[in-house]
């Protein structure tokens, strides 16, 4: 019945710019124009108003209560139901209805929004005789905004799904503990991937090294190393042993460093502010983590749970005083040992049942995430799974691959398959061709040194790539769909190395600790946070959408030796000179790659395919740019489609929509009909003459039917959660999910 009817009326987060209903400005017009009514909380900051929401026109009057979502097929189609109540202005009760909709949907990662097109639509009005069904219909169509496009918050969605559903596997990571380090005063860790190496400088008597996270050199005349520390300088006889000293001044050579932008962070800090404090420089020659308290460590209990975190600053640090152990979370994985100084052993699997009692709105609750089987840990999963896509231009999609030398390639273990090591790419040889995945995006070369051309079809031995290799990550990388000049690329997290491990939670990396790979000098190369998850401190935060470094001492390159090189085409080092900020990161000289693509200190990405630019590379979420003109004769939206047309939802004058109205708690039953739950958490069920306990209704006999209505009630509820969480994040409070509170001490200390 009607696939125009919600092509006319349904605004589910009008994104573009809260065409309608989600800018507080636009809310206040609508009152001063008489045409809506409010009630209940304000509008959320990300686009998402709430529900219901209430429309008006000519005193007819129609609410759209929130969607339940049936099915979301490989997140690109969805489908879902919504109660309607409609009330003419000649009636004083409203009639109720369901509406159902299927459409095709673009995620959003950025803004968590889910934009549905293409909508195919229908309502229907239960017991209702013919003729007034068509007016409801009728009125429905009047009042509701035209459009043929709408936008939901994927929180929303996401919540309504079932996280054992998901479609990401599992994957058998490394639960041994790295060394961990600690520090009661300002302190730096110093990774190096293997051990030191170091490269000349042009014209200059200095040599840089390229296989760590921090900004080190070597005075090839006093044989003394340099590091930079933030704004000031501190040096060493050995860049392993120490001690490390305020540098008193600098050698004539870091005046003479190249000019161009890779350098450009150091050059701005030459010579230096004086060090004032020298902070201890723990070194490693493997993965590490460092754990810094100002000061002796202080704990604060957590009710009824026998634990104790330590908040000097808050860590996820924790002392159950049942035996006086502490257990220590980093890249996902839990640790534990008698005494803060280790040794330290693996607890992920046999964490004690009393960490998942841990209160979701407590400073360290965002640690439920690395809890198999609570809501958080779920709620990890399935944003984890939801794929950031893009629509590539082959022929404009450019890649040259540079070697250090002739390429080499090594094996991948258990595989015919073989990688090459003396490059920053990833490139793969199998079947007598190369592939090289690059920025969430494949290319197929009949040789190493190219050319390099989209590729179309992905072999599927790439894909049984196993976690040991550095590569791993890129087996997340899929071709979705491919015309004569485009391909639809995607990657889910495990692409930025978040890796569901068999234990049932998300995990930062595969855990490689040690080997050759990171030892050779050949192979530091793919050495990224994603292969060996330590050395940067990386924290699971729902609203960052993923894995983040959450500690400064990690070094200015994002730690774990991730990313310095050397290009022998240019002459230039790709240091891994990142420029940071909410829309992603990008490297100089080559350097970049979907691991620091970051708001903050990332240690996942958001989107690689940002870097493409748009004459390359559509996001799903740049299908639409949007704005809105408001004025005495009413509002209009638009959104100019990637293809080129433009799509548009209008509402006069008198109309509008606001939030939570009136029983707001009603529901739309797979049977057609309308249902409300009531404050004791019986149901009830409109008909004839009104609303009747559910029981009388033939289909509350199926308990399938009664369950699916109470996890409908349980997502909603869940879904506002995570919802006003994420709003919450992008306004400034973090909402409960902790860990990045203003990023810890200042005057130099380090977390």
């Amino acid at each position: 019945m009607c696939r125009t009817i919600l092509i006319h009326c349904i605004v589910l987060t009008l994104g573009v710019a809260s065409v309608l209903a989600g800018c507080q400005d636009d809310k206040q017009q609508s009152v001063n124009q008489g045409g809506s009514r409010q009630a209940g909380p304000q509008a959320t900051n990300h686009g998402d108003p709430g529900w219901p929401r209430i429309f008006e026109k000519d005193k007819d009057e129609v609410v759209l209560y929130q969607p339940q979502i049936d099915d979301w097929s490989d997140y690109s189609k969805i489908s879902f139901r919504a109660a309607l109540a409609v009330t003419p202005k000649d009636r004083k009760e409203p009639v109720y209805g369901v509406l159902t909709v299927k459409a095709k949907t673009f995620v959003d990662h950025d803004n968590r929004t889910v934009l549905m097109t293409d909508l195919d639509t229908a309502v229907r009005f239960v017991n209702v005789p013919e003729k007034e069904a068509e007016k409801l219909e009728k009125i429905t169509r009047e009042v509701l905004p035209h459009k043929d496009y709408l936008e939901v918050s994927l929180d929303r969605v996401l919540a309504c799904l079932d996280a054992s559903q998901a479609k990401i596997p599992r994957v058998n990571v490394n639960l041994d503990p790295p060394p961990i380090f600690r520090s009661e005063s300002p302190a730096i860790l110093m990774i190096f991937a293997g051990p030191p190496q170091f490269k000349p400088i042009k014209d200059t008597k200095l040599m840089y090294a390229v296989n760590t996270n921090w900004p080190v050199f070597l005075d090839t005349e006093t044989s003394r190393y340099y590091l930079l520390d933030g704004e000031s300088w501190i040096m060493s006889p050995d860049p392993l042993k120490g001690p490390w000293i305020a540098a008193a001044g600098l050698p004539v050579g870091f005046s003479k460093l190249p000019s161009d932008a890779s350098w450009e962070d150091v050059r701005k800090h030459i010579p230096g502010k004086p060090a004032k404090d020298v902070p201890k420089v723990f070194a490693s020659t493997a993965p590490a983590e460092l754990i810094v308290t100002d000061g002796p460590p202080a704990y604060t209990p957590i009710s009824d749970t026998g634990l104790m975190y330590v908040s000097n600053p808050e860590l996820p640090l924790f002392l159950d005083t049942s035996d006086s152990s502490y257990y220590y979370l980093v890249a996902g994985r839990w640790f534990h040992a008698k005494s803060l100084d280790g040794p330290w052993s693996a607890a992920s699997a046999d964490l004690p049942a009393k960490f998942a009692k841990i209160p979701p709105d407590s400073p360290v609750g965002y640690v439920l995430a690395a809890i198999p089987n609570t809501q958080q840990a779920k709620d990890a999963i399935l944003l984890a799974s939801v794929p950031h896509t893009a629509t590539i231009q082959r022929d404009d999609a450019r890649l040259e691959v540079v070697y250090d030398g002739p390429p080499k390639f090594a094996d991948i273990l258990g595989t015919p398959m073989q990688y090459a090591v003396n490059t920053q790419y990833d490139v793969i040889l199998t079947g007598g061709k190369c592939y090289c995945c690059y920025q969430g995006v494949w290319f197929v070369s009949p040789q190493a040194s190219g050319p390099w051309a989209v590729c179309t079809t992905v072999p599927d031995v790439i894909y049984t790539i196993p976690p040991a290799c550095p590569l791993y990550n890129d087996t997340y990388v899929r071709v979705y769909s491919t015309t004569p000049t485009t391909v639809v690329y995607g990657y889910t997290a495990g692409y930025s190395g978040e890796y569901l491990a068999a234990t049932g939670a998300l995990m930062f990396g595969a855990g490689m600790l040690t080997g050759a790979a990171i030892a050779d000098s050949e192979n530091w190369y793919h050495c990224s946070p994603a292969y060996w998850s330590y050395g940067c401190a990386a924290t699971y935060h729902y609203g960052y959408g993923g894995f983040y470094g959450a500690a400064a001492y990690c070094g200015p390159f994002g730690g774990a030796g991730h990313y310095a090189g050397y290009n022998p085409v240019t002459g230039a080092f790709s240091r891994g000179a990142y420029h940071y900020g909410p829309a992603g990161a990008a490297g100089f000289h080559q350097a970049y790659n979907p691991f620091t693509n970051t708001y903050r200190a990332h240690a996942g990405a958001t989107n690689g395919y940002q870097s493409w630019g748009h004459s390359v590379a559509t996001r799903g979420d740049e299908w639409a740019s949007a704005g809105h003109v408001s004025g005495a004769a009413g509002r209009a939206g638009y959104v100019q489609g990637s293809g080129g047309r433009s799509i548009a939802g209008v509402q006069g004058a008198g109309g509008g929509a606001v939030v939570k109205g009136p029983e707001g708690n009603l529901y739309a039953g797979r049977d057609g009909n309308v249902y409300k739950r009531s404050e004791g958490g019986g149901w009830e069920h409109w008909g004839d003459s009104g609303w009747h306990p559910a029981e009388q209704h033939s289909s509350w006999s199926d308990s399938a039917f009664q369950q699916r209505m109470n996890n409908d009630w349980a997502s909603r509820f869940h879904g506002e959660d995570l919802s006003s969480r994420f709003s919450g994040f992008r306004g400034g409070d973090f909402g409960g999910f902790g860990g990045f509170r203003g990023g810890g001490f200042r005057g130099g200390f380090r977390r």
